[in-house]
């Protein structure tokens, strides 16, 4: 499984283009693109992102746990804490 960080590395990030390098096309996608897409998702919503794929060999299998690793941390940032349903969530005030 990938994991998604609160801040981007550009190291990392070159890193999983090199594996990625492997196989040119998943489908009909060039796996240069998924850097790409990555990047343009990240600045059309306005987050930071970092994908880091540590190990790999199968292209489809690190760009499917990319994609997935970016859907639970998604899913994660807008749950509702049932713990704190009442309150605004925030952190200020206690970093």
């Amino acid at each position: 499984m990938d994991r998604l960080r609160a801040r981007r590395r550009r190291k990392a990030h070159e890193s999983y283009l090199q594996e990625s390098e492997r196989q040119r096309l998943l489908g009909e996608m060039d796996t240069e693109l998924f850097r790409e897409w990555f990047q343009a998702f990240a600045m059309n919503a306005g987050i930071t992102l970092h994908v880091e794929t540590p190990y790999g060999d199968n292209n489809h299998h690190i760009a499917e746990s990319a994609f997935k690793a970016l859907a639970r941390a998604l899913r994660d940032a807008v749950e509702i804490d049932v713990r704190a349903k009442d309150k605004i969530p925030s952190t200020k005030g206690t970093l």
